[in-house]
């Protein structure tokens, strides 16, 4: 994945360098402009450029772009209204990618069924891949959620783990319970 840090005013980039490089198309600039504009550093703070410039990251799968919009509608935050698909939909597809909170966020709508079919074999899986990429939280419930899980579950649950690569969207696909808006 491509992770080069972007110039911002406070490490000596130009705010139209940036947004020459995020309007190109560049998911990092566009991430670093959404950052930007929701803090105020070198541009007047503005929620909607933010949730543009994050949107548009996020739909090049930049994961932590991802991560931040769901929790956007996970809050109802900075110009957002809370919608769970939604923040589903993007959790999903930054736990895909790798990003260690996503999955833990995302396993837990999965084990409530909170927009995705409720699933234990699934919870418990993005939660032992939370753990695995570091997320604390993550840590503290897993065991849990191995625990509801008979003997037959958490063989197809250590098959799932034993088969995830990030961004393999086949094999821990999620069953959303509303359609796409």
């Amino acid at each position: 994945a491509n992770t080069k840090a972007v110039a911002t005013p406070t490490t000596g980039g130009s705010v139209a360098g940036i947004q020459s490089v995020a309007s190109a198309g560049d998911r990092n600039a566009q991430f670093t402009l959404a950052r930007m504009y929701r803090e105020g550093d070198g541009v007047d703070r503005d929620n909607a450029l933010a949730l543009h410039w994050l949107t548009e990251a996020a739909k090049r799968d930049h994961p932590a772009a991802q991560m931040a919009l769901a929790r956007l509608y996970l809050d109802g935050t900075a110009g957002t209204q809370r919608d769970m698909d939604s923040a589903a939909r993007w959790l999903d597809r930054a736990a895909h990618l790798g990003n260690a909170e996503a999955q833990y966020e995302l396993a837990t709508l999965t084990r409530e069924g909170v927009s995705v079919k409720r699933d234990p074999i699934r919870a418990y899986v993005w939660y032992a891949l939370s753990a695995r990429g570091g997320y604390t939280p993550a840590a503290a419930v897993e065991g849990g959620a191995s625990a509801a899980l008979t003997a037959d579950q958490m063989s197809v649950a250590k098959e799932l783990l034993a088969a995830f690569q990030p961004g393999d969207f086949d094999k821990l696909r999620s069953d959303f319970i509303n359609p796409v808006k």
